[in-house]
């Protein structure tokens, strides 16, 4: 079978890591090729050159209201009929059985109007996240976000990365039920990530996050703990390493400096040697307020980094016992910054975690995800 992944580009931290292993990986049953709807400069990992890659210059509206979900979901040649066309003239180039969609749902009607044209291709989408919460679906905007969802989701097979993100997908009815719907937990290449064998520290603690760096994911919450770690616990040298894109990364800088902490604070940007720059920090920070299964948190488990995370349902899902990481209370910066303490302060801890966080991974998280998907593939064809 011929399978085309299609990301928005390769800048979504998770989400490219997963899309990054797939194309790494052989399997006799796939040809698999990139397709990245935008043409701009984003790191392409270390993808074998062998893997066709498709970069088009799609630029979307930067809108992400209702109202604009809204006029996406129900009027989609509108939007993207010309991105959609030259998606067309891949297919009739390619003739894949299979586009894989990996990214944000207001992007699924690329897919929908391929499929309009071409009835016999498969639209597969893995949705990353848990898309409404509980609280919000009980608002009047959490209804009506429900429906358009069901408008982005019905022409696609869909794999979810968790039992939370699928359960919540089925009970609010976004997916198609004529369709093939699976949970399929994400997995990495373990083999690539060197475990941390020295635990003490050296210098000032270095306390690394990697994430998109967006509303739901909790990097403003850091900046709180970091006045905390000093005011509170009395730990004046200390660092935290950012490393993703966003959106909302000038408002995080504009209010770390307006806290006085921009001597506590690294921004990387987006890297693609995540793997290689792990083990060589102290510890690792998960403070976010939604995820689907969070493939950045495995990978620093794989890395065998101590780590402390919010106990979120999803985080919870991966963080299965105790001692593989230390969780507090979702937006509690004072618990959260109590926890960061106790890793500073304690060698052995450090030592226990991350070595349980590894053991983890190794047991759960490591056979090979394209494995899995094949065996979805098959039943959508």
């Amino acid at each position: 079978m011929k399978i085309a992944h299609v990301v928005y580009d390769m800048q979504m931290g998770g989400v490219s890591n997963i899309v990054s292993n797939l194309l790494k990986t052989a399997n006799p049953a796939a040809e698999q090729m990139l397709i990245r709807l935008t043409d701009r400069e984003d790191p392409l990992f270390d993808i074998p050159a062998t893997v066709k890659k498709y970069s088009l210059g799609y630029r979307p509206i930067q809108e992400y209201s209702l109202q604009a979900f809204t006029k996406f979901a129900f009027f989609p040649q509108k939007y993207y009929g010309k991105i959609a066309s030259q998606v067309e003239e891949i297919y009739e180039k390619e003739r894949f059985d299979i586009y894989h969609y990996h990214g944000l749902p207001q992007d699924m009607p690329v897919g929908s109007l391929l499929k309009k044209k071409h009835p016999q291709v498969k639209l597969v989408y893995t949705d990353h996240m848990l898309r409404i919460s509980r609280q919000e679906h009980k608002k009047l905007s959490g209804k009506l976000l429900a429906r358009i969802y069901r408008k982005f989701y019905k022409d696609y097979n869909c794999i979810f990365v968790s039992d939370q993100s699928y359960g919540t997908a089925k009970k609010y009815r976004f997916v198609n039920e004529s369709k093939h719907n699976a949970a399929i937990e994400n997995s990495i290449d373990i083999s690539r990530f060197r475990q941390k064998s020295d635990f003490s520290i050296s210098g000032r603690p270095t306390i690394v996050y990697v994430s998109r760096i967006s509303a739901v994911k909790g990097h403003f919450l850091l900046v709180k703990v970091a006045l905390l770690l000093k005011k509170k616990h009395n730990i004046n040298d200390f660092e935290f390493v950012l490393i993703g894109p966003g959106e909302l990364t000038e408002d995080l800088e504009k209010e770390i400096a307006n806290q006085s902490m921009s001597g506590h604070f690294n921004l990387l940007g987006p890297r693609n040697d995540i793997a290689e720059l792990l083990p060589g920090y102290d510890m690792g920070v998960f403070p976010s307020e939604r995820e689907g299964l969070p493939v950045a948190l495995i990978e620093k488990m794989a890395a065998g980094l101590p780590i402390v995370a919010s106990d979120i349902p999803e985080i919870k899902n991966v963080i299965k016992n105790a001692g593989e990481a230390l969780l507090f209370p979702l937006n509690d910066a004072e618990a959260c910054a109590e926890q960061l303490s106790r890793l500073i302060n304690d060698k052995n801890l450090r030592e226990t975690t991350g070595i349980a966080a590894r053991k983890a991974v190794e047991n759960r998280y490591s056979t090979p995800l394209l494995e899995k998907y094949i065996e979805f593939y098959k039943q959508t064809l």
